[in-house]
């Protein structure tokens, strides 16, 4: 019994300390275990720490965008080419941390002298012009005579009598060929060369030999400007003289002056040239554009040094800052198509009404009273000015079809963007059916601003201002009032029922593709024929005005953002 007991002691002695090392190696596995998840822990605390911080750094920068719509769409003098000479807009925002300093940041949801940049949110901007305008531009001209002679074929040299009388003169234009203007000096637009084939014609007084220089701009945008002109002469022995309908026109922003030598500016005399045996040559002081674009970079600064980059386009308008080239625009033919209805031009019989192109001799320039595209719509508007008289309606209409911008060129363009003003106008809640009742007011006429959108016809009366679309027949009634821009696109066109003593300044376009009944749309590949009259009269007015600075208040089509994303 001793001696087994004794072996039995023997037998467990090689087995003492193994349950400590097992005890000791479970709680290394446990402690390692303890630690993985404590880091874990930790570090997703700090996942989500950083999380919660670069979140509030991207509304922060978002907030920086919409700091910079406010002040572009609200504030008179923060202009797109403003914002980019001043591109930290300090101008307009109140860069308030650090409160020593250069302030550097704009401080969200605390005062600058509690912020911290460990625990509060801010935001700074940084705005440019991504297409360089202010560096140069690239033009060209394109020069033709419209009558008063016979016309050489390219629409460069006119024939007074005719090309085979003798005597006779011959004017010719020299367009200008694709010119870099870095804003040194003023460039060449033209010249006017004469030759008197024997002694040379007179032009009898009463005769203008008409013609227009189209600038054509290509780059860094595309646009055009119609200069229009006519050539005199008071007697026998007088020169003849080369004048201009207006010394100032403005395209895209750019102000283009006529001048009569390479210097000088703003404010060159006025232009008159009396043609001799030496060409006589046209300038121009010509400003650069102003950026219809800007990109935006916002900055936005969290808790604990997080940072988050938004880069916006935010454009000036739906136009692209290419407006009408007349006061009243009336696109289409003279033939209607298969079952369309035809051309209507009913200006007015009273003496009190008028169509004016604006002031010619004013800084501010002038476009023709209306615009046309067809030449036979033309000859009816010389035709039948209202009540009879010319004066009625200046400067006169013409045809415009080499001044179009590009959103008036084709029913397929005008369509894009009458889309967009449906959308903005149901997101405003200015929308309308040809079903409701009759609308009044359609916007503020004091600040020309708002949105109207009518689809199908639409009766609309008392006084209005922004944009007044309408995709039927617009009938006024009583003295409506306007100032804007109204577009209407259906076939039945515009029907100003009483004019009473309405005004409407700004631009008009009637541009008709949309084919009755209207709803649902009845799009026309081509513009059908445009249609205007007015019954009554009184001492109704269209007035041509600039819409830019109209558009540009009216929030809904302006400094809207074209694209975002994060950097």
């Amino acid at each position: 019994m001793n001696t087994k007991e004794i072996l039995t002691r023997k037998f467990h002695t090689g087995e003492r300390g193994a349950a400590m090392v097992t005890v000791i190696l479970i709680s290394i596995l446990l402690v390692t275990a303890s630690v993985a998840m404590l880091i874990a822990v930790g570090a997703n605390t700090r996942n989500t720490t950083d999380v919660l911080a670069e979140t509030k750094a991207y509304y922060a920068a978002e907030s920086g965008i919409q700091a910079t719509i406010n002040v572009l769409r609200n504030n008179s003098t923060a202009t797109y080419s403003g914002a980019a000479a001043d591109p930290d807009l300090s101008t307009w925002l109140n860069y308030d941390w650090p409160t020593s300093g250069a302030p550097d940041r704009i401080v969200i949801g605390d005062t600058p002298a509690d912020y911290t940049a460990n625990l509060g949110t801010a935001y700074s901007i940084w705005a440019v012009d991504p297409d360089n305008t202010g560096a140069s531009l690239t033009f060209s001209t394109s020069g033709v005579f419209l009558s008063g002679g016979t016309i050489s074929g390219n629409g460069k040299t006119i024939y007074y009598p005719n090309e085979t009388a003798s005597p006779r003169t011959e004017i010719t234009f020299t367009d200008a060929a694709a010119t870099v203007h870095n804003f040194t000096s003023n460039p060449v637009l033209g010249t006017f060369s004469k030759v008197d084939v024997g002694t040379g014609a007179t032009i009898p007084a009463g005769i203008a030999l008409k013609f227009r220089i189209d600038y054509l701009l290509l780059a860094p945008r595309i646009g055009v400007k119609s200069i229009w002109g006519s050539i005199t002469q008071t007697s026998s022995t007088a020169p003849k003289a080369v004048r201009f309908q207006s010394q100032d026109h403005y395209l895209l922003g750019s102000h283009i002056e006529l001048c009569s030598a390479s210097s000088g500016g703003p404010g060159c005399t006025d232009v008159i040239f009396d043609l001799g045996t030496t060409p006589s040559t046209l300038y121009a002081f010509i400003t650069a554009l102003q950026p219809y674009r800007l990109k935006v970079v916002s900055a936005g600064y969290g808790p604990h040094g997080a940072v988050k980059k938004l880069e916006a386009i935010l454009q000036k308008n739906l136009f692209n800052g290419l407006g009408s080239p007349a006061a009243t625009v009336m696109l289409g033919p003279s033939t209607p198509p298969p079952g369309g209805l035809p051309f209507y031009f009913a200006p007015g019989t009273s003496n009190g009404i008028t169509y004016s192109g604006g002031d010619c001799a004013s800084s501010t320039g002038c476009v023709p009273s209306f615009g046309v595209t067809d030449p036979n719509n033309l000859q009816y508007l010389n035709d039948h000015p209202p009540s009879g008289n010319p004066n009625q309606m200046m400067p006169p209409p013409q045809l415009i079809t080499g001044g179009v911008p590009e959103w008036q060129q084709t029913p397929q363009n005008m369509d894009v963007l009458i889309d967009q003003l449906r959308t903005t106008a149901q997101n405003s809640g200015r929308y309308f059916s040809s079903n409701s009742e009759r609308i009044t007011n359609p916007g503020n006429f004091t600040a020309g601003t708002g949105i109207t959108f009518c689809e199908g016809s639409c009766q609309v009366s008392g006084d209005g201002g922004g944009v007044l679309v309408v995709t039927g027949m617009l009938t006024n009634l009583g003295g409506f009032s306007f100032k804007g821009l109204i577009i209407v696109t259906g076939e039945e066109g515009w029907d100003r029922n009483g004019g009473g003593n309405g005004q409407v300044i700004g631009n008009v376009v009637i541009a008709p593709y949309n084919m009755r009944p209207y709803i649902p749309e009845n799009l026309s590949a081509t513009f059908l024929c445009p249609r205007y009259g007015i019954s009554g009269g009184g001492g109704s007015d269209v007035i041509y005005g600039d819409i830019a600075s109209i558009i540009d208040n009216t929030s809904a089509v302006s400094d809207f953002v074209a694209g975002v994303a994060e950097k």
